[in-house]
């Protein structure tokens, strides 16, 4: 993440578009959080591969973002249906519903955020 994404998000807003930052994972470095942070303040939602919030080296990073309000939306990274990843999201749900933070808003990650994100309609985070 860098600040071309920052000017990226301000000239997508300013236009009426809202951003989905996808995969913010593999872009961990020091100041991720923070950077996350600023998008966030700027309307943009987080979104994050389920796979990696059970286990793994970026499971407590994702978990603290997580824990920030930093993360709306968890994905599966499928490309496919049919071969590589499974299309499932239900661990990473469960790991997040495992944080104080977000236990009492999953059916807001699970369900409703992602139904009115495709339905265009207006996303507000409950947390």
């Amino acid at each position: 993440m860098d600040d071309a994404l920052e000017a990226t998000v301000d000239t997508l807003h300013a236009r009426g578009v809202r951003c989905l930052i996808a995969h913010p994972e593999r872009h961990a470095g020091a100041d991720a959080a923070d950077r996350l942070a600023a998008l966030v303040a700027r309307g943009a939602l987080v979104q994050v591969t389920a796979a990696y919030l059970p286990a793994g080296d970026a499971a407590p990073t994702m978990l603290d973002w997580a824990a920030r309000g930093l993360v709306h939306v968890v994905s599966s990274d499928a490309h496919s249906a049919r071969f590589g990843r499974a299309a499932t999201v239900s661990e990473g749900l469960t790991a997040l519903a495992q944080l104080p933070e977000l236990a009492p808003h999953m059916t807001w990650m699970a369900h409703e955020g992602p139904r009115a994100i495709l339905a265009g309609e207006d996303v507000t985070p409950p947390f």
